[in-house]
């Protein structure tokens, strides 16, 4: 096989395959090319296949009742009345319980639990206090003499077989719907591109979002839908909120929805002075600033005539139509899904046949779907077929205005065929540090062999599904001490600084190894960091200051994919501190190479630095604790 050539300089090209993708580097030049395989192109052509997908969702469905037989062993858990309340107007009973202990966060994600000999209730709040916790549900009868109760756990793999149902559903029994006829018969409307209504964008909106803001308000019954692509800081969710305002003056009815809460408070808090704005889902997993909003289930439906914007997520919605309580048709006017790219195509359609028109928006750039399945479709999304498919229906956001230029010309060039130009006002000398981590090998930090899960723990520790690295957590802990040695005002520099990282396992370390340490120091304040969360967590929201722990010390499948890298780079809006190796992935290479020509600070660290270092004490605690932090919770 001859040695593949940069077609710039001439030096050799360096390459990497990960799914349908080829990814290609040169290193001398940094030139860099994304080659999508004819595999992956085939499947972005509409009409999309039915067979392919019954057998994604099937396969998903499956791999989820593998991974959740430990939590249906636990079987019932028992709860206790605290708290009871009847609803005249909605004709529904508010029950609060009481648990003796914690349970596990995943008893949440479907939004629904069983109470044995009653049936599926609708969860409304989860709050924590000690070590005892209580829930808040909604059911449609209890009896006068239960002060006890027993509740099954409602997992993922409900809410994937709900997911099932209703997708076969609507394949085989909706094929006269426009949305079927467009995705499934690869059906085209002609029709001529007009705005027919007068309100006009706010003047502060840039060229491209005056279009993104006209292309949603404008859409009619001939203008299906319509798709926003926003690259990193172009400001996609002011657009959102702006265009919902207007349509909900003018009556319209919509539903704002995504597959992740935080996603859908970002677009509430836009829509101060809204009338008729409700917010479905559990009340301890939406931003305080939102919660203003938030209603049960029930009176949300009963007034469904009446309400200008309801939010709910995409899970939330596949719930409701699989309990029955939402009816497969057009009940509104728009329907908004924000993050669209990254949802599966069998999660997102359900809620589209919910409205008249529909607006996706997105950015095939950043992370893709997430899937249990491998199966075809696992991590495409509907926002990119359509962007395939429609590119006359796509607005790009072409402004950025968070990110420090340095990295938002890096993500433009690479991602955006240098078309983002930035508007930031901040002047940061060095906005990027990374501290290189590659010229330690092996380093001793103890004679004493301690284990997690039968193995000895070393310095990374990388499982089939995660990775934890006891150095870069070490080295994160102190950077931040040394910010809280040089601030005085230390609840300043918590809310400001956020870390992330790929795995969940690191951020579990990370978050544990936090407090435990600060603890000792005796630091006195709340040992409340605002966030410590895995980059695909924090897509789509930002920080003044952002460490980036990449963790893997060798090629991993979570860091080659070019689009979560993007989305680590591109949270900051004034420092980007990265802790790791920079070969770990071509694209984490290339990162290095270019900040390196570029003057950034490179600090690489050696075993003889560590000795000397704080490192070094902290390493220590945390290899003696690793057990203790990874193990929290694990439990139901």
């Amino acid at each position: 096989m001859p040695i593949p050539k940069c077609i710039k300089c001439g030096g050799r090209l360096f390459e990497h395959k990960f799914n349908k993708v080829l990814l290609q580097m040169c290193s001398k030049c940094l030139y860099i090319n994304i080659i999508k395989q004819k595999k992956y192109m085939d499947l972005l052509k509409l009409p999309l296949d039915q067979i392919k997908l019954r057998v994604l969702v099937r396969e998903e469905r499956r791999e989820s009742e593998k991974e959740e037989r430990r939590f249906r062993n636990k079987g019932y858990i028992s709860a206790w009345l605290t708290d009871k309340e009847y609803v005249r107007k909605t004709e529904v009973y508010k029950i609060k319980l009481r648990f003796k202990e914690k349970i596990s966060g995943a008893i949440s994600f479907a939004g629904t639990i069983y109470v044995k000999n009653l049936g599926y209730a609708t969860i409304l709040d989860i709050e924590s206090d000690g070590d005892s916790q209580s829930i808040t549900i909604e059911t449609d009868s209890w009896p006068d003499y239960w002060y006890y109760c027993l509740l099954r756990p409602v997992f993922t793999t409900f809410l994937l077989e709900t997911q099932e149902r209703i997708f076969n559903e609507i394949v085989n029994n909706y094929m006269n719907t426009r949305l079927y006829k467009l995705l499934f018969k690869n059906e085209r409307y002609s029709y001529k591109e007009t705005i027919n209504i007068e309100e006009k964008p706010p003047s502060i909106f840039d060229i491209s979002q005056r279009k993104a803001y006209l292309s949603i308000v404008g859409l009619d019954k001939k203008k299906y839908f319509t798709l926003i692509k926003g690259p990193p800081g172009t400001g996609k969710t002011t657009v959102i909120g702006e265009a919902i305002k207007t349509l909900a003056s003018k009556g319209a009815k919509i539903l704002v929805t995504s597959h992740t809460n935080v996603a859908i408070d970002n677009i509430f808090e836009k829509l101060n002075k809204t009338k008729l704005v409700y917010r479905l889902g559990i009340r301890s997993k939406i931003l305080p600033s939102v919660r203003k909003y938030h209603v049960s289930d029930e009176i949300a439906l009963d007034e469904i005539d009446k309400i200008n914007v309801i939010g709910a997520t995409l899970y939330k919605i596949i719930m409701l139509l699989g309990l029955e309580k939402l009816k497969i048709k057009e009940i509104f006017d728009w329907v908004i899904v924000d993050e669209a790219s990254m949802a599966t195509i069998p999660l997102i359609i359900p809620a589209l046949m919910l409205g008249r028109r529909f607006v996706l928006v997105g950015d095939d750039q950043q992370l893709p779907p997430i899937s249990r399945s491998h199966e075809d479709y696992y991590d495409i999304s509907l926002f990119e077929i359509l962007l395939h498919n429609f590119p006359n229906k796509s607005i790009l956001l072409q402004t950025q205005y968070r990110m420090p230029k340095i990295l938002a010309d890096w993500s433009s060039k690479l991602f955006y065929e240098n078309k983002i130009t930035t508007k930031v006002n901040r002047k940061i000398n060095v906005p990027v540090v990374w501290i290189d981590t590659s010229k330690i090998v092996n380093f001793n930090i103890g004679k004493r062999i301690l284990r997690y899960k039968h193995e000895p723990i070393k310095l990374s520790y990388r499982s089939k599904r995660s990775f934890y690295n006891i150095l870069n957590a070490a080295i994160v802990l102190m950077i931040i001490k040394e910010y809280l040695v040089k601030n005085k005002n230390l609840k300043n520099v918590l809310d400001k600084t956020v870390i992330i990282t790929p795995y969940r396992a690191q951020r579990k370390l990370l978050n544990h190894a936090l407090r435990n340490i600060f603890n000792i120091e005796d630091i006195a304040f709340h040992l409340d960091m605002k966030e410590i969360s895995t980059v695909d967590a924090f897509q789509g929201r930002e920080a003044e200051n952002v460490i980036f722990d990449i963790t893997a010390t060798k090629e991993h499948r979570a860091l080659l994919d070019y689009r979560r890298i993007n989305v680590a780079i591109t949270r900051t809006k004034k420092l980007l501190i990265i802790v790791g190796k920079p070969n770990v992935s071509l694209i984490t290479r290339h990162f290095y190479l270019y900040i390196k020509k570029r003057n950034q600070k490179i600090i690489v660290i050696n075993e003889n630095q560590i000795k000397k270092d704080l490192i070094q004490q902290y390493l220590k605690i945390i290899r003696e604790n690793v057990s203790k932090y990874l193990l929290v919770n694990e439990k139901l």
